[in-house]
């Protein structure tokens, strides 16, 4: 499913440099080795990260991607999820395109695999 085992939750931080405070947003998945990028209106939009939740192993817990893309909204403190991607991504990248949609490029298929994805979206 869409929620993934994320066994101490993920919490986002909303940074407000004039009071120099923190305000948590808490994510239902693992935002952990994402790609990030700001709308034109400031909406963060992030795409991939670590699928696993696992925080033991050899690996800990770095064994796969996520097909994640979700978006924060800053003006209501809300994440939205957009559609899953056809392929898991863990350390993608991401740019805004001048017409407002996003590409997200490349990336590996988990934290173990060292195989990258060679594929856009």
């Amino acid at each position: 499913g869409r929620y993934h085992n994320v066994p101490y939750g993920e919490i986002g931080s909303i940074f407000d440099p004039i009071s120099g405070t923190h305000q948590p947003s808490p994510v239902v998945d693992n935002i952990f080795c994402h790609a990030a990028v700001l709308d034109a209106d400031g909406t963060l939009f992030t795409a991939g990260g670590d699928g696993d939740g696992q925080l033991e192993g050899p690996a800990g817990g770095l064994l796969s991607g996520l097909n994640t893309q979700r978006s924060f909204d800053y003006r209501t403190n809300q994440w939205t999820y957009g559609q899953e991607m056809r392929m898991t991504r863990w350390y993608p990248s991401a740019v805004r395109l001048v017409n407002g949609s996003f590409i997200i490029i490349g990336g590996l298929t988990s934290g173990t695999s060292y195989l990258p994805q060679k594929n856009l979206e």
